[in-house]
């Protein structure tokens, strides 16, 4: 991932987010057999429950591409502290490929 991502949520909402990868020429990356983990986050197993599925997934000229949704149902924005303080970094790694890992995903709890 090249960029920082914000999302916001309401103490009695989901989160849920998807990703897209893409490659230094802006190629969307095939991640359908890609291990995902959570390798960082604050505060510290607030994302341990995070789920991860490949599949398409709406780019932002509303197209369907490949990419990832991220989903965390067990945990709600109560177990988050309020503000701009909660973040996750997320790892992948491809079939036979190095872990790959991304810049702080930044949770803000309204």
């Amino acid at each position: 991932m090249t960029s920082t991502l914000a999302l916001e949520v309401t103490k009695s909402s989901c989160i849920e987010f998807d990703l897209i990868y893409r490659d230094d020429d802006g190629a969307i990356e095939d991640v359908s057999a890609d291990d995902f983990e959570v390798i960082e986050d604050q505060p510290s197993g607030a994302f341990a429950g995070l789920t991860f599925t490949p599949g398409l997934v709406e780019d932002t000229d509303g197209s369907l591409v490949q990419g990832v949704t991220c989903h965390l149902a067990e945990r709600r924005p109560e177990t988050l502290d309020m503000g701009k303080t909660n973040f996750l970094r997320i790892g992948r790694t491809p079939p036979g490929g190095c872990l790959d890992d991304s810049m702080k995903i930044w949770i803000s709890v309204l």
